[in-house]
């Protein structure tokens, strides 16, 4: 058996169980569910035989490192921003005022916020980045090993969406199917990301930094009303099909911007 079937059986396997027991048990019981599934791409990974000493475990004190860090620690909150932004553009109608834009700040930027979102995230880096890309971009190639990465990992989280409508909830248009198209076309997005500031750092702080600040960014719902819950696959977060789109602009630019630097080492 190779190692990323190995990797992919344990994941979802063991998270499948994990999610439908946690459900059954309670809500207090599931979000610690889905806390304790974060780390079972690591587990995965050790058991598929990962070498993680190889993953990079330090940060260069050098400009491109320091410029990375700072990437990954305000895009998120960028990209949070501009997806909010171009929703209620679209729905005008749903935006409220708040005085709560602070919260926006301060949950996605503090560090003192970020230090459990990076332990968590650290989980699924680990796996993901770490272990599951390098496998399939050696396979498929970078652009191709990128885009299925985006795909599993977002159908990894499929039992949570179905079982309890995570991240949509359940009364959005096109519920559920939409929703199982829209996240992995977000994890897609976020993963090149995560993945060039993996490649490009060579550390696997990096990527788990921008993932934990996404988790730990509350996008812009605090502006939105209550009227149209069935608008909640289109935004505001940026996981939703209009939100995503600057996420998606993002990722775009990075692709093209790495095959037209590979075209031009070639050449050289």
């Amino acid at each position: 058996m190779s190692k990323c079937r190995k990797y992919l059986i344990i994941t979802f396997a063991i998270t499948l169980v994990i999610t439908i027991c946690g459900w059954f048990c309670g809500e207090d019981v599931f979000d610690f569910a889905l806390a304790i599934a974060m780390f079972i791409p690591l587990i995965a990974a050790l058991f598929a035989g990962a070498d993680i000493s190889e993953m990079g475990w330090g940060i260069r004190l050098e400009l491109k490192s320091l410029l990375l860090l700072l990437t990954a620690w305000l895009l998120p909150t960028v990209m949070s921003i501009m997806g909010g932004v171009l929703y209620y553009l679209v729905f005008p109608e749903d935006y409220v005022h708040s005085d709560g834009f602070l919260n926006l700040v301060s949950d996605s930027l503090a560090p003192f916020m970020l230090f459990v979102p990076c332990i968590l995230a650290l989980g699924e880096e680990i796996g993901w980045r770490g272990f599951l890309y390098p496998e399939l971009k050696q396979k498929f190639g970078r652009i191709k090993g990128r885009l299925l990465g985006g795909v599993i990992w977002g159908a990894w989280h499929f039992p949570a969406m179905l079982v309890a409508g995570y991240e949509y909830g359940r009364e959005y248009i096109g519920a559920p199917l939409l929703g199982l198209f829209a996240f992995p076309l977000f994890c897609t997005a976020v993963g090149i990301i995560a993945d060039f500031l993996y490649e490009q750092s060579e550390s696997i702080w990096l990527p788990t930094l921008f993932h934990a600040c996404i988790n730990a960014s509350p996008g812009l719902w605090f502006f939105r009303n209550d009227l149209h819950p069935e608008r909640s696959i289109f935004g505001p977060s940026e996981i939703g099909l209009i939100g995503v789109i600057p996420t998606l602009f993002i990722a775009a630019l990075l692709l093209y911007y790495e095959t037209k630097s590979d075209a031009s080492t070639e050449r050289e």
